[in-house]
């Protein structure tokens, strides 16, 4: 069937951490010492900084596991979204009679070595992909592991300039007044933005 374009995605292990803290939050923003009471609605605006980025980006940002799933195996297994990946866990489908089976790592070879490139996953030489069966949706699931082992500084300088932005603007409800995103956020993350593909 050729390549798949479309592969839906859930989170199996969130992060355990963010690429910025609230002090680093409270020096970039001039805050001094940040109320108790503060912390946690600082370190939340981190984490929705985070993830506006990895939207934006089509990125991970943070390692975190994924699973990806496809209703059938196309001849070439391309994941696009969530890079950079860090390693292909399992591939599981559903066998004609119905059953879950895991494709052992030696009948596929897996090509994600490069962090602006989607992942590609293909057949082994000599190896044909197992029928799946047709009837079910999204019989085929590959749990990933995907993030950066070091957080380029042009994101975690987009995700404070967004986290520090958002606290001081926070409270504010008139839109004339809103900013979505603070001038230059888009440029920090234009280098990042290579859409769904490298």
């Amino acid at each position: 069937m050729g390549y798949l374009r479309i592969m839906r995605f859930a989170i199996s292990t969130a992060p355990t951490a963010e690429p910025v803290t609230v002090a680093e939050v409270a020096a970039w923003a001039n805050l001094g010492d940040v109320p108790a009471d503060q912390v946690g609605v600082i370190s939340d605006l981190i984490t929705a900084a985070r993830e506006l980025c990895e939207t934006r980006l089509h990125r991970q940002v943070i390692p975190a596991t994924w699973l990806g799933y496809l209703d059938y195996i196309p001849a070439v297994i391309e994941i696009r979204d969530k890079l950079p990946i860090a390693s292909i866990t399992s591939i599981q489908y559903v066998d004609t009679a119905g059953d879950t089976q895991t494709l052992s790592s030696s009948l596929y070879q897996a090509d994600y070595t490069s962090p602006t490139k989607p992942c590609r996953i293909e057949s082994a030489y000599g190896v044909s992909w197992p029928t799946v069966r047709s009837d079910t949706l999204n019989a085929v699931t590959i749990t990933f592991t995907a993030g950066y082992t070091t957080v380029p500084t042009a994101i975690k300088q987009a995700i404070l300039q967004l986290a520090s932005h958002s606290y001081d603007e926070r409270g504010i409800v008139a839109p004339v007044q809103l900013k979505s995103v603070p001038f230059g956020f888009e440029d920090l993350l234009s280098a990042f933005d290579w859409g769904w593909y490298g």
